[in-house]
């Protein structure tokens, strides 16, 4: 069975710029003082549920809101929405699924007032796009992906008229 990681990233706009929640990990833990979105593995028990579900991501969906909620204390309830798609990276020796949200203004106030964070991590920033190149990727391998991924959906959110399109 191969290994499958499920992370969560969390958007906010800002006058048409795109801004991502990353956390920056602990200096004790694998990877250490990277920069990552929310995640986690999934346990042997979900894979299997995933599979017997005939591959439906909303399993894994669960796992990424579940590692959302160890690492930063923030529940769907906090983040609204979530986009309906993800992005699916692979290399050899694990499957990868990023889920995410895009939060309005009043959102991101309220998350920024309810993160509290695992003892896995000891930071959290905002990153765009710009500012997400400089940073030290804890995926750093596949860190065109999720740069094509971020692009992805910045390109969506321009597309659209107001935030409500959303939901």
């Amino acid at each position: 069975m191969s290994k499958i990681v499920c992370g969560f990233l969390i958007s906010f706009v800002d006058s048409n710029d795109i801004n991502c929640l990353m956390l920056r990990r602990s200096s004790w833990v694998s990877h250490p003082c990277t920069w990552s979105i929310p995640i986690g593995h999934a346990e042997e028990f979900e894979i299997a549920e995933y599979i017997s579900s005939n591959n439906n991501p909303s399993v894994l969906l669960e796992v990424a809101l579940r590692e959302l909620k160890e690492e930063t204390n923030l529940s769907v309830e906090d983040i609204g929405n979530v986009y309906n798609g993800y992005l699916k990276l692979t290399n050899d020796s694990k499957d990868v699924y990023i889920f995410s949200s895009i939060v309005d203004f009043e959102g991101f106030n309220g998350i920024n007032q309810k993160i509290l964070l695992d003892s896995e991590n000891d930071d959290y920033s905002w990153f765009n796009l710009e500012n997400l190149d400089y940073c030290s990727l804890m995926i750093d391998s596949f860190s065109k992906d999720f740069d094509l991924y971020f692009t992805l959906i910045y390109d969506h959110i321009n597309s659209i008229d107001s935030m409500d399109e959303l939901v």
